[in-house]
């Protein structure tokens, strides 16, 4: 799937939810994803009080896993505001630590350009290699 495919279905998701409470919003971000075996998964931030929310990407992976899948070719992540988002460190984390193949998923950070995990990772905690002591 192309960037326009793609933009076209997760434009779907981004609208407001409604609460019974102020402390709660959802919808304002939308992400998706893109498995390896083409099947798609959508999802939509949740901001709580108390830092419980998650984000778009990682509410997209939680229904792939639900479906027994975790290798991802391509992830979208926009707002309702008009932006494409990048990753946060901790969707990254997440598309990293459920497979290792993940280091290949195409992150959208513009229209014309992804990125992948290793590429937008620059420092690797698991990479003691890479790491200096102090």
């Amino acid at each position: 799937m192309n960037y326009n495919n793609l933009l076209e279905i997760v434009k779907k998701e981004v609208y407001e939810r409604e609460f019974k409470t102020e402390k709660v919003t959802a919808g304002a971000v939308a992400s998706i994803l893109v498995t390896k075996d083409n099947n798609i998964y959508t999802g939509v931030c949740v901001v709580m009080d108390c830092a419980l929310g998650t984000c778009a990407e990682r509410s997209a992976a939680f229904q792939m896993i639900k479906n027994n899948e975790t290798e991802i070719r391509t992830i979208l992540t926009i707002g309702r505001n008009g932006y494409i988002y990048p990753p946060c460190g901790a969707c990254l984390e997440l598309v990293k630590l459920i497979n290792p193949n993940n280091k290949n998923t195409q992150f959208y950070i513009s229209k014309d350009q992804t990125l992948n995990l290793n590429e937008l990772m620059i420092k690797n905690w698991q990479d003691k290699e890479k790491m200096e002591k102090y």
